[in-house]
This record gives C-alpha cells, sequence and structure tokens, in this order.
C-alpha cells in the first residue's frame, strides 16, 4: 500500500517537473513579446515567491517525516 502511493507520488512529481520545464520553455519563447517589459515585475515576484518556499523550512522542499 504504502509502495502504491510512494509510486503515485513520484509519477505525479514527475508531471509537474515535465511541466514546470514546458512553462519556461513558453516564457523563453515569449521574452520578445512587445508585453514582455511590461510583465516582469510579476514575473520576478513569481520567481522570488517561489526561492521563498523552496528555501523555507516548512515550504515547498521541506523534506517531511517519513510515512
Amino acid at each position: 500500500m504504502a509502495k502504491d502511493i510512494h509510486a503515485q507520488e513520484q509519477i505525479r512529481l514527475e508531471r509537474v517537473i515535465k511541466k514546470l520545464i514546458a512553462v519556461i520553455a513558453e516564457l523563453e519563447e515569449l521574452r520578445d513579446a512587445p508585453m514582455w517589459p511590461n510583465q516582469m515585475d510579476a514575473l520576478k515576484k513569481a520567481v522570488f515567491d517561489l526561492e521563498e518556499r523552496m528555501s523555507n523550512d516548512r515550504g515547498l522542499f521541506h523534506q517531511p517525516s517519513n510515512r
């Protein structure tokens, strides 16, 4: 049972990572778009918020206790 949950979580995590990579690629494609400079503050805030969550002890990359 625990192995099934672990496998499902692994698959889900892999899907999310693929989506994130796709978003980064899409942002790179849009870099020359006319509206790009107007969106820089929002993009920088989103990246900053992600970095904060990643570094926070309770954030995105906090290692949970073993189940």
